[in-house]
């Protein structure tokens, strides 16, 4: 089915906070200077409160669109690359502003798990460390040269030798090469 977004602490989620701007006026005009002031700071909080909600909620919009066939299948693989400044376009904020907003931010997932929000705006890159991760854990002996095309027909990402060595050795999975073939050089003394 599609994915629906569920919130658990319900009072945090249940109107969107409005000022009546004649009603607001009156009321500030009436009141002493000073109190005016707090009256004005509240009235700030109270916007700057409406706006972290509704870009949050926002978010949570896009995460479920963009991401669909990863919460429809529970298959990490499926996710797709979704970096946070794409996000924040999509929702027209800046990219650190979104980063503050989502750290330490957790949603359930629809098969009952925790995922921090981060981990669903995937970077390309992350991605494809992840699939190399899957990989090569499943078969460590195999090339390089074979690992990279193996990538590129499972997952049409087309990658260097270099790139999958380097992810192999990020990961701490580096090839073993076999005793035959390590350099004879390498063990003489000179």
């Amino acid at each position: 089915g599609v994915p629906v977004i569920a919130l658990f602490q319900r009072e945090a989620w249940k109107g969107r906070y409005r000022v009546d701007g004649g009603r607001l006026a009156a009321l500030r005009q009436a009141l002493p200077l000073r109190q005016a002031r707090r009256l004005d700071a509240l009235v700030s909080q109270l916007e700057l409160l409406d706006r972290r909600k509704t870009t949050l909620y926002r978010t949570l919009e896009v995460l479920v669109e963009r991401q669909h066939d990863y919460f429809a299948s529970g298959d990490p693989a499926r996710r797709c690359p979704l970096p946070q400044s794409a996000v924040a376009g999509l929702i027209d904020i800046a990219p650190s502003a979104l980063n503050r907003l989502v750290s330490n931010k957790c949603v359930r997932l629809p098969w009952g798990l925790e995922a921090p929000l981060k981990a669903l705006m995937p970077s390309r890159k992350s991605l494809l460390i992840d699939r190399v991760d899957e990989l090569v854990s499943a078969n460590p002996r195999v090339s390089d040269e074979r690992m990279r095309g193996e990538v590129e027909r499972l997952y049409g990402e087309r990658l260097s030798r270099r790139s999958i060595a380097q992810y192999r050795k990020d990961l701490g999975l580096q090839r073993r090469t076999p005793p035959s073939q390590t350099n004879i050089m390498s063990h003489q003394r000179i």
